[in-house]
């Protein structure tokens, strides 16, 4: 019962054993979670990302079962970050060994800034004609138990403990990890900073330069940080319509109520707890949905 439909409350078509019950998609590439605790992905691989080596396998047109080593998928994550010349993407999953057992996070594909969780060294894994750095097979991310929840970018990413404590790891450019360091990027998971205390954390997600947490004790009260270039920290203030860079998790303007949120690239959205959906960020593509096309919009 362990990945079984009812506790995910999935409903099985008539015969089919196992079925799909978690999707997760980012950058080119998408993966998929059945009742049997296994994991498949595809899509493109040039960092690995499919857990086979890039060299001899460059995509995959169907899903290919990621090899765990015996170990069971709890959660799966996938995050891509693309521009120009280069892109990173990465999978990670929540694994156990038995039902009741601790819980791990298992991730594979690039580690030019440490989104793995390890040191990049070409020496583990390999670099590609680019000089990036990858692993491709699932490898476990140190200094991170009892993971409860993962949200991945293709920079970095961040856990939600049992006890609802988060770490993110992997690049920090403008505090995009929401912790204050010298270091461009830190393969060490660590806590994120709050302009408040530390409070518990209900829900996480990234995007390509920033993080943003919900606070159940706190109404559901959401806060961000990182990169403000666009207004992805949903401030509307003065500092909102420069290159602000803030390391601290502060509460984005509204105040904004929310029962789910959802990161990508420079922009988030928020479902509310009336059912409503709120975004802020980057717009000059209308990927707020708000029915016009601007730079950006801060709250």
């Amino acid at each position: 019962t362990l990945c079984s439909a009812a506790a995910n409350g999935v409903t099985c078509a008539s015969g089919v054993n196992p079925c799909i019950i978690q999707v997760a998609g980012g950058g080119q590439n998408f993966c998929a979670r059945d009742t049997s605790c296994n994991v498949y992905c595809w899509g493109s691989n040039m960092d690995g990302q499919l857990a086979a080596d890039p060299n001899s396998t460059s995509f995959s047109a169907v899903p290919v079962k990621v090899d765990l080593g015996g170990k069971l998928a709890l959660g799966i994550d996938v995050g891509g970050q693309r521009d120009l010349t280069a892109g990173e993407s990465v999978a990670c999953a929540r694994v156990t060994t038995a039902a009741g057992g601790p819980v791990a996070i298992e991730c594979w594909g690039a580690n030019e800034y440490g989104q793995l969780g390890l040191i990049r060294d070409a020496s583990v894994g390999g670099s590609d004609e680019a000089g990036a750095h990858y692993i491709a097979q699932p490898t476990v991310v140190p200094g991170v138990s009892g993971s409860a929840f993962i949200a991945v970018s293709g920079l970095h990413s961040c856990s939600i403990s049992s006890s609802f404590s988060v770490q993110c790891w992997g690049e920090n450019f403008n505090g995009s990890r929401g912790r204050d360091t010298d270091a461009s990027y830190d393969p060490n998971p660590g806590p994120v900073q709050f302009s408040a205390g530390i409070p518990p954390v209900d829900f996480v997600t990234v995007g390509i330069r920033h993080v943003c947490t919900m606070n159940k004790a706190a109404s559901d009260r959401i806060g961000c940080a990182g990169q403000n270039s666009v207004g992805q920290l949903g401030r509307g203030d003065a500092a909102a319509f420069d290159n602000q860079n803030d390391s601290d998790i502060v509460q984005v303007d509204g105040p904004i109520y929310g029962n789910a949120m959802a990161a990508n690239g420079n922009a988030t959205c928020a479902l509310t707890s009336v059912g409503a959906v709120l975004c802020w960020g980057e717009n000059g593509q209308g990927e707020l949905g708000i029915g016009s096309v601007s730079p950006f919009v801060a709250d």
